[in-house]
């Protein structure tokens, strides 16, 4: 196994289970120093003390990884609090802490495919709201975020991961993001909650299984290692092929807000 951030010091969020905690062990495995992030070891991205805390005596983060976030089963509040503001919260601590020719990359998902459509919102919501304005915004784009407020929250991730690497490109820091479909983690059994009856059930699987883990982890430590140097800005779908497939329309889709969607 080559050593890819043998010296490098990565923060992992969600470090206490699922992707993070795969991720975490992934990078440990390859030389990296990691300091772990979860709200099981008492950081929650939503306060800013809290994060503060966690990365006191932290002089120095070559790379960040987020991979905290909840279902919109918490209510859209929470998941957009949680998903958006507090991976941003994270994202500007670590950034204080990172040299120039580091990297940040996050986790989204397919959930949130659709940003193009919604582009002005999100980067209205980017720009403007803020922990205190969050309850009077998500009450007055109520009918945005149902059934779930989950695909908004990644759609903004997908755009903050935008704007980050264009903002960031003088100092040389690479800014990119996954978009898993599906992963086995307990995550997926909090789906129907959020999305209603038969969502699981009835998501595509390209491959006949969920992703797992360590598919999702490899994919990340490529993109916030030196291996990927030249890339920054990229979303990268890892789905199994899921949205090739709902693009070309060799695959049903199953998002709720695309035109094309028949069931």
């Amino acid at each position: 196994m080559t050593a890819t951030y043998d010296g490098a010091v990565a923060v992992v969020t969600g470090a206490a289970s699922g992707i993070g905690a795969a991720t975490a062990r992934r990078l440990e495995a390859l030389g990296a120093t990691v300091v772990g992030l979860d709200r099981a070891w008492g950081c929650d991205v939503r306060d800013d003390r809290s994060v503060e805390d966690a990365l006191r005596g932290v002089e120095r983060v070559d790379a960040l990884f987020s991979c905290a976030g909840v279902t919109g089963a918490s209510g859209p509040e929470t998941t957009l609090a949680v998903n958006v503001l507090g991976l941003r919260r994270v994202t500007e601590r670590v950034l204080e802490r990172m040299p120039d020719g580091g990297s940040v990359t996050h986790v989204a998902s397919v959930g949130g495919w659709a940003w193009e459509h919604h582009y002005d919102l999100v980067t209205e919501f980017l720009a403007e709201v803020d922990d205190a304005g969050l309850p009077a915004w998500c009450a007055t784009h109520a009918d945005l975020l149902e059934p779930s407020a989950y695909p908004f929250s990644k759609q903004c991730v997908v755009v903050e991961t935008l704007l980050r690497a264009a903002g960031l490109a003088p100092r040389r820091i690479r800014v990119n993001a996954t978009c898993p479909g599906l992963v086995d983690t307990p995550m997926v059994d909090q789906a129907p909650a959020a999305s209603g009856p038969g969502f699981v059930s009835g998501f595509p699987l390209p491959f006949g299984r969920l992703s797992t883990v360590e598919e999702q982890a490899a994919a990340l430590t490529f993109l916030g290692g030196p291996d990927a140097g030249a890339l920054s800005g990229a979303v990268v779908p890892t789905d199994h092929g899921l949205l090739s497939g709902v693009r070309v329309g060799a695959i049903a889709s199953p998002f709720v807000d695309d035109p094309r969607r028949t069931a």
